[in-house]
């Protein structure tokens, strides 16, 4: 496969992005670098790490505020790079990279590899939605307890 010629380093709370974007920057040292970050991040911190800082305008991106996951997809999707690292391999990270439309998907992992995300949008968001009903019946049956069990007389 052709060497990617623009980059896009999705930044997640962590303490490896910089070690992330030194990472691209070894294996692809032709390619544009692109972080985007969270407003406030230091941008002055990744002056030799990215070729570009591009700030999201939002610090948070929930799956309960589409408005805010549809911004930062366009964001990505304008800046037509042909490869996206992201910092976890999380079920809501796996969407959005697939969303993306961006050809190669990698998470870089807190030692330091790279991994291909999965191309299936399908497994993830199972993932999601099994975790969501599990916590929901758990949260459920441990209400019921508290609530409707008696408690027994200690002796």
């Amino acid at each position: 496969m052709n060497e990617p010629k623009r980059i896009c380093a999705f930044y997640s709370r962590g303490p490896h992005f910089e070690r992330m974007l030194e990472e691209l920057r070894k294996r692809h040292p032709e390619a544009h670098i692109t972080a985007l970050i969270p407003p406030g991040y230091p941008e002055e911190a990744l002056e030799d790490l990215a070729d570009e800082c591009i700030s999201t305008g939002q610090a948070v991106y929930s799956l309960r505020e589409p408005r805010s996951v549809w911004e930062v997809l366009l964001l990505i999707r304008r800046g037509g790079y042909d490869l996206i690292a992201v910092m976890f391999s999380s079920a809501k990270l796996s969407i959005l990279a697939r969303l993306t439309g961006i050809p190669l998907r990698y998470c870089h992992t807190p030692d330091g590899r790279f991994l291909p995300l999965r191309a299936s949008i399908f497994r993830p968001a199972f993932r999601i939605l099994y975790r969501s009903v599990h916590g929901r019946i758990l949260y459920a049956y441990i209400r019921f307890v508290v609530h409707h069990r008696p408690i027994k007389n200690a002796p």
